[in-house]
C-alpha cells in the first residue's frame, strides 16, 4: 500500500500523532481515538493492523499488553517526496516566506484549533538526561526541548510575567527579578538567579527540604516561532524516589507543563483545566507515551532497560490512576 494511502485516513493520521510522544499501549490509542472519532474497538484495531502491515508502526507485547512506537522508515519516504515541493515555501530571492500571504498570516496562527483535547498535536517535545552539577554534587538535568510557534518576545512574557504564569503554572507572587523570590501557591518557590531577557531565566525550585534549580532557555528559530529548553536539576538520582519513578518524576510533571503553556500561548486564557485534561483519554495517553520518552532517556543515561521501564510504568500509573491494562 502506498504510504499517502495509509496517511489519508484521519484515524491513521491521529494514531501515527499520538505515537510522536513515543511508545503507547494499544489501550490508550483506543480509548483516545474512539473518545474523538466516535468509533468502536475494532475499528480501531483494524487501523493498528493497517500501520503495522504497512511499516508505519511497531509493536511489542509486554505482559498483557501491546505497546507501539512508529517505525521511521515508511516517514523517510513521505519525507523524501514532500522534499521536491518544499522550494514552493522556504525563503526564496523572490521574497516568498511562506504558503501563507503576508496578510493572511495573523489570521492563521489566531484561529489554530488550541481545544485541550488536541494539545498533543504540537507537542514535539525531545527529552534528555544530562551529567552536571548542583551545590558542588554530582547531579542529574532533565530536560525538554521542543519549539513554539510563537515570537521569542511572548514565550518570555509568559515565563516570567506573574499575571501570564498564574495562567498556565497557577497563582505566583513575588517578583522575577534577579535576587528577587518568588512562590508558587502550593508547589515551589525559590530565587531568581540569572533573568536575561528574552533568553534565559534560572531561578532555584525549593520544596519542603528538597532543593534544585530550573533553568529556561530560549532562542530565536524562525519567523514567529521560539526554541525553548526547561532543564530540572535535581542532585539527588539514588534516592527512593528516583529509583522508584526515574527522571519521569520530574519529568511528565513539566510535560504537562508546556502542554499547557502551549494552550495559553494560542489562546491567551487561563481555561486549561489540568485536573480535566489529565483524566481524559487524551491526557492519559499523553502522559502514557511521556513516561515512555522518560523511560528510553533513561536507558540512554545508562540505565538497565527493565528498570527504567519499570519506572516508568510506575510514573504513568501515578499521574492517570490506572494500570494501563
Amino acid at each position: 500500500m502506498h504510504a499517502f494511502d495509509v496517511l489519508g485516513d484521519p484515524i491513521r493520521r491521529r494514531i501515527l500523532e499520538l505515537l510522536t510522544s513515543g511508545e503507547t499501549t494499544s489501550g490508550l490509542l483506543t480509548e483516545a481515538v474512539r473518545a474523538e472519532f466516535g468509533v468502536t474497538q475494532p475499528a480501531v484495531s483494524q487501523h493498528l493492523r493497517v500501520l503495522r502491515d504497512t511499516g508505519f508502526a511497531n509493536v511489542r507485547p509486554e505482559g498483557t499488553r501491546r505497546l507501539y512506537t512508529i517505525r521511521g522508515e515508511r516517514m523517510a519516504e513521505v519525507d523524501e517526496w514532500v522534499q521536491r515541493f518544499r522550494p514552493f515555501w522556504e525563503k526564496r530571492p523572490d521574497g516568498l516566506v511562506s504558503p501563507h500571504p503576508p496578510q493572511d498570516r495573523e489570521r492563521h496562527r489566531t484561529t489554530r484549533d488550541t481545544r485541550a483535547s488536541d494539545m498533543t498535536d504540537h507537542q514535539r517535545t525531545q527529552r534528555t538526561l544530562e551529567a552536571t552539577t548542583l551545590r558542588g554534587a554530582p547531579a542529574r538535568a532533565v530536560v525538554l526541548r521542543r519549539e513554539f510557534p510563537e515570537p521569542i518576545s511572548g514565550v518570555w512574557d509568559a515565563c516570567t510575567s506573574s499575571e501570564r504564569l498564574g495562567r498556565w503554572v497557577g497563582p505566583v507572587s513575588g517578583d522575577f527579578t534577579v535576587g528577587g523570590r518568588y512562590q508558587l501557591e502550593g508547589n515551589a518557590g525559590g530565587i531568581v538567579e540569572v533573568c536575561e531577557k528574552p533568553n534565559r531565566l534560572r531561578v532555584t525550585w525549593e520544596f519542603d527540604d528538597a532543593f534544585s534549580v530550573v533553568e529556561v532557555h530560549l532562542s530565536e528559530t524562525d519567523l514567529d516561532r521560539t526554541a525553548f529548553e526547561l532543564a530540572h536539576v535535581c542532585a539527588a538520582v539514588d534516592d527512593d524516589h528516583w529509583i522508584t519513578y526515574g527522571p519521569g518524576a520530574a519529568g511528565v510533571g513539566w510535560d504537562i507543563m508546556l502542554i499547557a503553556l502551549e494552550h495559553h500561548l494560542g489562546t491567551g486564557t487561563a481555561d486549561f483545566d489540568g485536573a480535566a485534561w489529565t483524566a481524559s483519554a487524551q491526557g492519559r495517553a499523553s502522559i502514557a507515551a511521556a513516561s515512555s520518552g522518560w523511560a528510553r532517556a533513561h536507558i540512554a543515561d545508562g540505565a538497565p532497560a527493565d528498570v527504567a521501564r519499570t519506572a516508568g510504568e510506575r510514573t504513568r500509573a501515578f499521574y492517570t490512576g490506572d494500570d494501563g491494562s
